[in-house]
């Protein structure tokens, strides 16, 4: 099969079943996986809360009943979890170079200001 598909289909098939069963899981076992596998930290868990609720709200409004009213707090919080994304892709410019690129960016001083902000965010929940 590896042969008749050759290896990057194959590699390419392999990152959307892992994708596909990533999206199936809770919010926490997702910063999980994320920290575990890729080491790319989300504020050492304290937003999965935040994004959850967040995702909660975009399920419902999306599948359940598109007139719901959301809060000036439930906008604070969805803008928040927002800011996930683009944290989770200044860190891959840094541990993962060959993947991430971002102009005009010092990756040196990006690579402080992320150790900074984990060691922030880990005595936040008491991690080391």
């Amino acid at each position: 099969m590896l042969v008749a598909k050759g290896a990057e289909e194959v590699i390419e098939t392999e990152i959307e079943r892992e994708v596909q069963s990533l999206d199936r899981k809770s919010v926490e076992q997702r910063s999980k996986y994320f920290q575990e596998k890729l080491n790319l930290d989300w504020f050492n868990g304290t937003i999965v809360p935040i994004l959850d609720q967040a995702i909660r709200y975009r399920n419902r409004i999306l599948h359940e009943d598109v007139t719901a009213k959301v809060s000036d707090g439930d906008l604070t919080m969805a803008g928040i979890a927002a800011v996930l994304p683009m944290w989770c892709c200044l860190q891959g410019v840094v541990l993962y170079p060959a993947g991430f690129t971002m102009s005009n960016v010092n990756t040196e001083e990006l690579r402080a200001s992320i150790q900074n902000a984990r060691k922030t965010s880990s005595g936040l929940r008491g991690g080391g």
